[in-house]
């Protein structure tokens, strides 16, 4: 990743529109929080759909002996069925705690990222 697409996701981070929950810590807050367009996180265990999920982007390794990839990829396949934008990455070999995925297969996860968020925006998901 360049160090302008690194800047530019840190950023984005702090701007209405995108909510980053890295390891699924901060999903309370998520559903006590309204007006966010996509939702992007890492390896987390939450599993239940209300229908009021915004277009969500979620990225896991097949080694996460925490969040289990199957788990999440149910998750986001629920979401989809609902009729909202999401999109699972999975990271063959990777165990929980990838971070940014630098020097490992899911090295440029945030620019996937980045590029679900941009094309979500226009598209006014819930």
């Amino acid at each position: 990743m360049t160090d302008k697409r690194r800047e530019m996701m840190i950023e984005r981070l702090s701007f209405p529109g995108i909510f980053f929950c890295p390891c699924g810590r901060l999903e309370a807050l998520f559903r006590a929080v309204t007006g966010y367009i996509s939702l992007i996180m890492q390896y987390t265990g939450l599993s239940q759909v209300t229908g009021m999920e915004p277009s969500t982007y979620a990225c896991v390794g097949t080694s996460d002996g925490i969040a289990s990839y199957r788990s999440m990829e149910n998750y986001i396949s629920q979401i989809e069925q609902n009729g909202t934008n999401a999109k699972i990455e999975v990271f063959k070999g990777l165990s929980h705690g990838f971070g940014l995925g630098e020097g490992t297969v899911a090295e440029g996860w945030i620019d996937h990222a980045v590029s679900f968020w941009e094309d979500n925006m226009s598209v006014g998901s819930k």
